[in-house]
C-alpha cells in the first residue's frame, strides 16, 4: 500500500510542533487526490472543496505536518481541547470522521494509521509546493452536511444529474438503507454550478404533520410566510427563480409532497425538484430513478482480491471495517466470506455497514455464519415487508441483539430525537437512570458500529439516527419508558429554547440560526407530544411560548401562529398561569402582524393581550402588549389612539428606567407625531435618537422583532425635514440611513431605508432617476427577504413613476393589500392617486400629516376640469390646503399649495395676489433650491413679475 514503508518515530514531545496555529509553512500539501492548504483552512479533492469540521481539520494538519511520525493521543487531545481533560473516545470520533472524509482504505489507499497504545500517524508520502493562484470556491448551497463517501453510484449520479438538467421532476426511489439521501446530496453537489449555487435541501424526516410540509420548504427558502395559505407564498417566491429543490424522505407524507412538487413544477417554470422516497410521487412529468443494491461478486468461480475490489459492496465493507479495526485487509483467505456476506445482505449499504463495523468483535468467518444463519431469522421478521426491507430489519435486529445492555438502552432512547443531537443533549435526555459517562461511551460506540451517523463538519460533533434505524429503535421503547423519555425530551428543549432566547441578545442572527435552528424538528415534536393529551399541556404551552423567536427567525410564521393557537386552546378558558398566556398572546400578535398586517384578527389579538396584561396588574409586562397594540393602531391609521397608547408606554418605560424601552418610545412617538401633523415635536424625538452617543444594549426580543433605531430614526427624520422645507438636509439624512443600513448587510434595514426614506424624498424632490434606481434596489433586496410587505412598497413607487411619466395609473386600495400609512404615502406621489377615499380621510382627519397635500392635489384635479364649478372648488381646496400646511408647520406642503393657488389666481387675472401668496411661502426657504418645487416656485415668481 502507498506509504506503508514509512518508519515510525517516537511520539512528539513538543506540543507546539503539532499545533496548527503555529504552522509557519505557507506551502500547500499534496497527497493522493488531495490538496491541503493549512493557512486557508482548505481540503480539496480533485478541485472540489470538502467539508471538514474545524477539529478534524486541525488533526489532519497536525498529522500531515509530521507525516511518518507518531503523534500521541494526549498531544492531539490537548490540541483540540486545550486546558481540558477529555476521554479518548472524543478523539476517536474526530479521527473516524476524518478517515471517512478521506476515504481511508478506499481503492487500497491508507492515510491514517492507529498505533495501539501510542497514537496516530499519517502514513502516506506527501509533497509540498506554493499555493496555486486559484482557490476552491466555498459552496453556497444548502445541502445536508455529510462526510459519507458515495460508493458505487458514479453512473447513477451522472444519470440523475443529466436528467435534472433537462427534466423538472426526478424521484430517487429505493428501500430503506439503500443510500437515497447520500445519492441525492452527491447529485446536488454535482449540480451546484449548473444552478448557480441555488440548491436547497428539505429534510422531511423530522416533519410529522402534513401542515408543516410547505412551511418546511419555506424555511429552506428563507421565506417569511405572510398569508394563511403558505403554498401561495412559496409559489410566488419561486415564480421567477432558477433553483434545484430536494425533498428528502417523502414516504410518510407522500401525498402532500407529491402535491407540492406538482404545484411547483406547474407554477415555477425554472425550478427543478428532486425527491427521495420509498415509492414514486406518481405525478405528471415525474422521472423515476430506482436505486439498485450495491453490486457484490457473484457466487460462480474462484474469486481473487483484485476481482472482488471491483465491486462496490466489497469496497464499502472494507472502508467501514477499517474504521473499527485499523489493520483490517481483504485477503485471499477471507475474500470469499466477505463476498458471501455482501450477497446475503443483498447489497444494502446500511446493512453492510452495520455488519462490517463488527468485524473487530466477531471476525469475518463468524460474521459470515451469522449472515447465513437463522439467527437473522429473515423468514419470520416482517413477513408483510418487501424482501430487502426484511433483510435490513433483520440486520438491525441482529445488531441490536449483540449490543451491551447500556448500548441497547441508549439506542432505544436516542430514537426520541428527530434531528441531529449533541452529546450534551443525549446525556440530558436519556440519562435519567444512567450515568452520564455511560451515555457518552454508548453514543461513541453506537457511532463506531454505524448505528449512528456522525456529522463532524462543525465545531461540535453531532449524531443522528437514520430514519429506518430511528423507527426500528423507537418500536423497542416500552410505553412507560416512552412517556418518561418524552417528558425528559420536553424538559430539555424548554431549557434549550430559553437559552437560545438569552443568546439572541449577543449573537449575530446567522450564527444564532446555525446554532439553534437545526433543532426545530425536536422542538416541534416535543410541543406536539405535550399538547396531544399524553403530556403536560402547561409545559407544552411554555415551550411554544419560549420557542416563538426560533420559529419566527426561521420564517415559520404560519406554523408559529397555528402552534400558539393550539397552545392557547390546550390551556382552556382560565389559564393557571396568566403570564404564560400573556407570552403566548404577545407572540400571536407578532405572528398575525407579520402574516396578515392590518386585520380584524390582529385587532382582536392585541386587544386580548393588552386586557390580560392589565388584569395581571401594573408593571413592565404591559410594555410588549402596548407595543403590539401601537403597531396595530398604526397600521389602522388611528394615530390618536397611537398617541394615547404611547403615553402609557412612555410612563412605564420611565418608571422602570429602561434605556432601550425609552429609545423605542422616542422612535415610535417621533413617527406618531409626524403622522399626526406635529412635525416639530416629531423632529425633536427623532433627533434625540440619532444624536445619542450611548445606544443601549438590545435584548434578544428587540433584535429579533424591531429594527435598528439609528436607521429607522433617520427614516422618520428625513421625511419630517422634507415636509418642514429642509430638502437638502432631508436628502442627506435619507442617504445616511441607507448607508448605515447597507453597512449592516441587513436586507430588512436596506429595504426600510429605501422604502421609508430614499424613495419618498426622491419623489418629492422630483428626482425620478434616483427614484427608479432606488425602486430597482428595493425589488432586488426584497426578493431574498421574502416579505410581501417591502415588495408592496416597490409596487406602489413603481406605479408612481408611471404616473409621473404620463401613464395613467389608478390608486391602489386596501382591498389590494395596501395599509393606510402606505395609502397616505401614495396620495403624496401624484395627484392621480388622490381618490374619494383619500379626500374623505383628509377632510375627516385634517390633523394627519398629508391632509394639506391631499386637498391640494384634489384641487388640481378639480381645476383640470376647467369648469366654473371645478375652478371654484379648486380655489376652496387650495386655500384649505394652505391653511392646514401652516398649522402643521409643513413648509413644503405650503409651498405646493401656494404654487397651485398662484397658478389658479394668475389664470383668473389676479396676478398681484398670486405673486404675494407665492413670495411669502418661497421667501421662507433657505435650502433645496436645486429641487423641483423650489425651482418651480422661482420660475413662476419670475413669470408673475
Amino acid at each position: 500500500m502507498p506509504g506503508s514503508a514509512c518508519v515510525f518515530e517516537e511520539p512528539l514531545t513538543d506540543l507546539k510542533a503539532v499545533r496548527p496555529a503555529d504552522h509557519t509553512d505557507d506551502s500547500d500539501v499534496f497527497f493522493g487526490p488531495f490538496r491541503l492548504a493549512p493557512r486557508r483552512r482548505l481540503l480539496i479533492e480533485n478541485g472540489k472543496r470538502l467539508r471538514l469540521g474545524s477539529r478534524a481539520f486541525d488533526i489532519l494538519v497536525a498529522l500531515v505536518d509530521r507525516a511518518g511520525q507518531i503523534v500521541s493521543k494526549e498531544e492531539l487531545s490537548a490540541l483540540i481541547w486545550p486546558n481540558k481533560v477529555m476521554d479518548d473516545a472524543n478523539l476517536r470520533v474526530h479521527v473516524a470522521a476524518l478517515r471517512k472524509a478521506l476515504g481511508d482504505a478506499r481503492e487500497g489507499s491508507r492515510y491514517i494509521s492507529s498505533i495501539v497504545g501510542r497514537g496516530y500517524s499519517f502514513v502516506l508520502d506527501v509533497t509540498r509546493s506554493e499555493p496555486p493562484a486559484e482557490a476552491a470556491s466555498e459552496p453556497h448551497h444548502r445541502l445536508r452536511p455529510t462526510l459519507n463517501r458515495v460508493i458505487g453510484q458514479n453512473a447513477a449520479i451522472e444519470s440523475i444529474s443529466n436528467r435534472l438538467r433537462t427534466r423538472r421532476l426526478v424521484t430517487i426511489v429505493g428501500p430503506p438503507g439503500i443510500g437515497k439521501t447520500t445519492l441525492a446530496v452527491a447529485v446536488g453537489e454535482t449540480l451546484t454550478t449548473f444552478f448557480d449555487n441555488e440548491v436547497r435541501f428539505v429534510d422531511l424526516s423530522s416533519v410529522s404533520q402534513a401542515r408543516h410540509v410547505v412551511t418546511s420548504v419555506a424555511a429552506a427558502l428563507d421565506l417569511s410566510i405572510h398569508s394563511e395559505n403558505p403554498l401561495d407564498d412559496v409559489l410566488r417566491c419561486l415564480a421567477d427563480r432558477r433553483m434545484l429543490l430536494f425533498f428528502d424522505n417523502c414516504e410518510h407524507l407522500i401525498d402532500n409532497a407529491a402535491s407540492l412538487a406538482e404545484n411547483i413544477v406547474r407554477d415555477a417554470s425554472k425550478v427543478h425538484v428532486c425527491a427521495t422516497s420509498r415509492e414514486p410521487l406518481r405525478v405528471e412529468g415525474e422521472w423515476v430513478h430506482r436505486m439498485a443494491p450495491l453490486p457484490a461478486p457473484p457466487e460462480a468461480g474462484r474469486l481473487t482480491v483484485a476481482d472482488a475490489m471491483r465491486f462496490p459492496a466489497m469496497e464499502l465493507f472494507l472502508e467501514r471495517a477499517v474504521s473499527t479495526e485499523d489493520d483490517f485487509e481483504i485477503l485471499d483467505s477471507n475474500v470469499e466470506s466477505i463476498a458471501n456476506i455482501c450477497r446475503k445482505l443483498e447489497g444494502i449499504p446500511l446493512a453492510i455497514e452495520l455488519v462490517a463495523t463488527r468485524v473487530d468483535m466477531f471476525g469475518v468467518q463468524e460474521l459470515e455464519k451469522i449472515a447465513i444463519d437463522r439467527s437473522l431469522n429473515l423468514s419470520n421478521l416482517r413477513r408483510s415487508a418487501q424482501p430487502r426491507h426484511q433483510t435490513l430489519y433483520a440486520t438491525l435486529e441482529w445488531s441490536y441483539g449483540i449490543l451491551s445492555a447500556e448500548e441497547q438502552t441508549a439506542l432505544r432512547r436516542l430514537a426520541i430525537f428527530r434531528e441531529a443531537f449533541t452529546i450534551d443533549a443525549a446525556e440530558s435526555v436519556i440519562a435519567f437512570d444512567m450515568e452520564r459517562g455511560a451515555v457518552f461511551s454508548a453514543v461513541v460506540s453506537l457511532a463506531a458500529k454505524s448505528l449512528l451517523s456522525v456529522d463532524a463538519s462543525g465545531d461540535e460533533v453531532r449524531y443522528r439516527l437514520l430514519e429506518m434505524t430511528r423507527a426500528f429503535a423507537f418500536e423497542k421503547l416500552a410505553p412507560t419508558e416512552r412517556r418518561r423519555l418524552s417528558q425528559e425530551h420536553l424538559n430539555f428543549f424548554i431549557s434549550f429554547v430559553k437559552r437560545a432566547e438569552a443568546d439572541l441578545a449577543h449573537m449575530a442572527a446567522p450564527d444564532w440560526v446555525r446554532a439553534y435552528g437545526r433543532c426545530v424538528g425536536d422542538v416541534r415534536s416535543a410541543i406536539e407530544w405535550a399538547l396531544s393529551g399524553q403530556g403536560d399541556a402547561g409545559l407544552g404551552a411554555t415551550l411554544m411560548a419560549a420557542a416563538s423567536p426560533l420559529f419566527f427567525q426561521l420564517s415559520l410564521t404560519e406554523e408559529l401562529r397555528a402552534g400558539i393557537e393550539d397552545a392557547l386552546r390546550s390551556l382552556g378558558r382560565r389559564s393557571a398561569d396568566p403570564r404564560l398566556e400573556l407570552q403566548l398572546r404577545n407572540a400571536l400578535s407578532t405572528a398575525i402582524y407579520n402574516l396578515n398586517g392590518a386585520s380584524e384578527a390582529l385587532a382582536e389579538a392585541t386587544r386580548k393581550a393588552l386586557e390580560l396584561a392589565e388584569s395581571i396588574g401594573p408593571g413592565q409586562h404591559q410594555l410588549r402588549p402596548l407595543y403590539e397594540a401601537i403597531r396595530e393602531r398604526y397600521l389602522a391609521g388611528d394615530y390618536e389612539a397611537c398617541m394615547s397608547l404611547l403615553e402609557r408606554y412612555g410612563s412605564l418605560a420611565r418608571g422602570i428606567r429602561d434605556p432601550e424601552k425609552l429609545f423605542l418610545h422616542s422612535r415610535m412617538i417621533s413617527l406618531a407625531l409626524h403622522l399626526s401633523g406635529r412635525q416639530s415635536e416629531g423632529r425633536h424625538h427623532a433627533e434625540q435618537i440619532i444624536s445619542s452617543a450611548n445606544k443601549p444594549a438590545r435584548t434578544g426580543y428587540e433584535k429579533l422583532y424591531q429594527y435598528d433605531h439609528g436607521v429607522i430614526g433617520r427614516c422618520h427624520l428625513a421625511k419630517i425635514l422634507w415636509v418642514q422645507g429642509f430638502h437638502d438636509q432631508a436628502s442627506r439624512v435619507a442617504n445616511e440611513a441607507f448607508d448605515i443600513a447597507r453597512s449592516t448587510n441587513s436586507k430588512l434595514l436596506i429595504c426600510s431605508a429605501l422604502a421609508l426614506a430614499i424613495c419618498p424624498v426622491s419623489f418629492w424632490n422630483h428626482d425620478l432617476d434616483l427614484a427608479k434606481k432606488s425602486i430597482s434596489e428595493l425589488f432586488e433586496c426584497s426578493l431574498d427577504n421574502s416579505t410581501r410587505y417591502w415588495r408592496s412598497w416597490g409596487v406602489l413607487f413603481e406605479r408612481a413613476v408611471s404616473a409621473c411619466e404620463g401613464r395613467v395609473e389608478p390608486a391602489l386600495g386596501q382591498d389590494q393589500g395596501l395599509t393606510i400609512p402606505q395609502a397616505e404615502m401614495q396620495s403624496t406621489l401624484h395627484p392621480s392617486f388622490v381618490d374619494s377615499t383619500a379626500i374623505a380621510r383628509a377632510e375627516n382627519n385634517p390633523s394627519i400629516w398629508n391632509s394639506a397635500e391631499v386637498l391640494r392635489a384634489a384641487g388640481e384635479n378639480a381645476r383640470a376640469t376647467n369648469s366654473e364649478a371645478g375652478l371654484d372648488k379648486a380655489e376652496r381646496l387650495f386655500l384649505k390646503s394652505l391653511e392646514l400646511a401652516k398649522a402643521h408647520e409643513a413648509k413644503s406642503w405650503e409651498l405646493r399649495a401656494s404654487i397651485s393657488l398662484a397658478n389658479h389666481w394668475s389664470g383668473r387675472g389676479r396676478r398681484v395676489e398670486a405673486r404675494t401668496v407665492l413670495d411669502k411661502s418661497f421667501s421662507r426657504f433657505t435650502e433645496g433650491h436645486s429641487f423641483g418645487d423650489v425651482q418651480a416656485a422661482r420660475t413662476l415668481l419670475a413669470q408673475l413679475s
